[in-house]
């Protein structure tokens, strides 16, 4: 399962979204809208590179948010 990211931060609109500022860790270059509302699957194998690490308490958001959206 991915989450989609967007610079364009007119998207933190939208429900189920969570803003993301960059970190050495996360490997953003900026701002960024993570848009759980438009999860989806996709195989591993068109996954190129790891950019980075989302912070613990960002995850925990991200979860939080997929849940609901998921209501589960």
């Amino acid at each position: 399962m991915v989450v989609p990211f967007t610079t364009t931060l007119s998207a933190s609109r939208f429900a189920h979204t969570h803003t993301v500022k960059p970190t050495p860790a996360n490997g953003l270059a900026m701002t960024s809208v993570l848009m759980v509302f438009q999860l989806r699957a996709i195989d591993k194998d068109r996954i190129e590179r790891k950019i980075g690490v989302i912070d613990p308490a960002d995850l925990a958001i991200i979860e939080s948010e997929m849940r609901s959206l998921l209501e589960i």
